[in-house]
């Protein structure tokens, strides 16, 4: 494919989320209280693992996963409670769940100057991943291989709604204000809990940046005037949403930063989560640090309780 000049948007892009992503943080959470967020997760984990009503269905011989996501969280932590958690919902490929994948590989392309615009970025997308398919590059049950089976009327709904996701997204952020190329779509970042095969967390982003953080060389953060301190990088994270916020919407904006900090409590966390609601027009900013993340370890805690029947979840 030859290179055409870089796609420019169809609608002004938002310079104020790009500017709330982008922003430089004086918050950073040490190594130490890192590593104190690990063990209060952990050790409340271990305490839920433990209860009598799950050793009594192993020994049923109903030992299921649970794996806690976004949609766990909103599911069990919403008023209806877990009379909304599908305690054997399985994934399957359909265009809305299909809408993501293709759209982050449109908006790499358009960000790497190889089409015009996200409609003929998803057009070569879909066209690509079915080549995949046919020549055996992709496996049984992947996205390829789906779309492969579709007839052209079912290629167009999904390139639809994945163009709609990837004009979204190329036109949420102003790309030309990143010092450094961002990560689209990053691969989703899962912590299996130490000690058991129960129970794991999966977190997923849309974009992944860096940002200048200031701290003082003994690892705490720091104001700007303080000859002794010294600056470094920190992650941001940027996460689309679907419809409008909700009462669970602020811990879920939590969990990626919360899964980064307990899974890597030696490199530095996210010191900011932006989530984007482009249906309605809202967006919610979520400053990462030692108390944020501790209130986000409660809440997971609280929904892994809360949840009578376990989530099985199959990652594809």
């Amino acid at each position: 494919m030859s290179v055409v000049s870089p796609a420019r948007p169809f609608v002004s892009k938002s310079s104020a989320l790009t500017a709330a992503l982008l922003s430089p943080s004086n918050e950073r959470i040490s190594t130490g209280e890192r590593v104190a967020i690990r063990e209060r997760l952990l050790g409340g984990l271990e305490i839920v693992a433990n209860r009598e009503e799950d050793r009594d269905r192993r020994a049923e011989g109903g030992d299921v996963k649970l794996c806690v996501t976004d949609y766990f969280l909103r599911s069990s932590l919403s008023r209806e409670g877990v009379a909304g958690l599908d305690s054997q919902r399985r994934f399957r490929w359909s265009a809305m769940t299909a809408q993501r994948m293709i759209g982050t590989a449109a908006v790499r392309m358009c960000l790497l100057g190889l089409v015009r615009n996200p409609r003929d970025a998803v057009m070569a997308s879909v066209g690509q991943f079915i080549s995949d398919a046919n020549e055996g590059r992709a496996g049984p049950r992947s996205m390829p291989t789906w779309l492969a089976t579709l007839s052209n009327g079912g290629v167009a709904g999904v390139c639809a709604g994945a163009t709609t996701w990837a004009t979204q997204l190329f036109n949420s952020l102003d790309w030309t204000r990143f010092e450094t190329p961002p990560v689209v779509a990053p691969p989703d970042q899962w912590f299996n809990i130490p000690g058991t095969s129960r129970v794991s967390m999966r977190s997923r982003v849309d974009v992944r940046s860096e940002v200048r953080t200031v701290v003082d060389s003994r690892g705490g953060s720091a104001s700007y005037d303080r000859e002794s301190w010294r600056s470094e990088s920190s992650p941001v994270l940027f996460v689309i949403k679907g419809g409008s916020p909700r009462e669970t919407s602020r811990v879920e904006l939590a969990l990626p930063a919360l899964v980064a900090t307990v899974s890597r409590p030696t490199s530095p966390s996210p010191v900011r989560v932006v989530g984007w609601w482009p249906q309605c027009g809202q967006a919610m900013v979520l400053a990462v640090d030692r108390r944020a993340m501790e209130w986000a370890s409660d809440e997971v805690l609280r929904a892994v309780s809360r949840a009578s029947a376990p989530l099985v979840e199959e990652a594809l």
